[in-house]
């Protein structure tokens, strides 16, 4: 089985690529390199013609798409950057999978939904607030258009660690010890990683098909994760303040429902986190003692 990750040099691309490479041939596309690394290629995605040749030369059994453009200031700020990422480049990529045959695996988003109604099942009509859900959704559609293959997953809020160059790595915000103002308003169902990778291996190997929903299972504002994590990891919380303002142009809760199996809860995974950061820590302090 050979797999294909866009954006594997994305918070969640990086997480897919070390967990999925020990089970099947896989590959990932990235921008920010200029040359073929170990089984990183060089990659942009906008470029339709190379993206057919690179699809072409590995000839991967699943693409899964993660490559997008997730701050939704951003994707406010440069509409036609966030429609060609995630319209345009999800068109070229079904159509290739179309030729191709090959299953095609989608990260949408939980802000397809609005938050206004008490709970979302996979078949709930789509409203959403910001230009990344609307996007994102289009996407859907593209997709569902096109292919019979496929799988589009709706997560929640990601957390979780790669490494301590995780980029928008919120829980590396919380641990850097400094201050920080967060919403308490919104509410938000935090999904480790590790999770989600677990459930891409489900999906490939039962040859799953349809829309995916994929929340954690616990309810909690920015505010409180963010204590939370200081908790565990034994860290002061007094400077951790709550925002008087709520974040703009996002939904205030999005309760997903038919949620795909079981996950960490949020402890668990924060502990999860905790023995990887020191395994991590122990790992490069074992490193800098044997060059000395």
């Amino acid at each position: 089985m050979k797999i294909l990750i866009t954006g594997s040099d994305g918070f969640l691309g990086q997480k897919l690529m070390s967990s999925l490479s020990g089970e099947y041939e896989t590959y990932g596309t990235s921008r920010r390199i200029s040359q073929q690394y170990q089984n990183r290629f060089p990659l942009e995605i906008l470029d339709e013609r190379n993206v057919s040749d690179l699809i072409g030369f590995l000839q991967p059994n699943v693409l899964i798409h993660t490559a997008a453009l997730v701050n939704v200031e951003e994707c406010e700020k440069e509409r036609e950057r966030a429609y060609r990422l995630h319209v345009e480049v999800t068109r070229n990529l079904s159509q290739i999978c179309k030729k191709a045959h090959i299953k095609m695996i989608y990260f949408s988003t939980d802000y397809v939904f609005s938050g206004k109604e008490d709970g979302y099942s996979k078949e709930s009509d789509k409203d959403p607030l910001n230009y990344y859900g609307k996007t994102k959704s289009i996407g859907e559609e593209v997709i569902k258009k096109r292919l019979e293959d496929y799988v589009i997953i709706r997560p929640t809020w990601l957390y979780g660690f790669n490494s301590f160059n995780d980029k928008n790595n919120f829980m590396l915000k919380v641990l850097n010890g400094g201050k920080i103002s967060l919403d308490n308003q919104r509410v938000k169902y935090p999904i480790l990683i590790e999770d989600i990778s677990a459930m891409v291996k489900d999906i490939i190997n039962t040859n799953y098909r349809g829309i995916v929903h994929v929340s954690g299972n616990e309810a909690i504002t920015k505010y409180n994760f963010a204590l939370r994590i200081r908790e565990v990891f034994n860290m002061p919380e007094d400077n951790i303040f709550k925002s008087e303002q709520m974040e703009p142009n996002r939904p205030i809760n999005v309760r997903l429902l038919e949620n795909w199996k079981r996950v960490h809860g949020l402890n668990e995974g924060i502990e999860w986190v905790k023995k990887q950061i020191e395994e991590l820590k122990e790992k490069n302090n074992e490193n800098e003692n044997n060059q000395i």
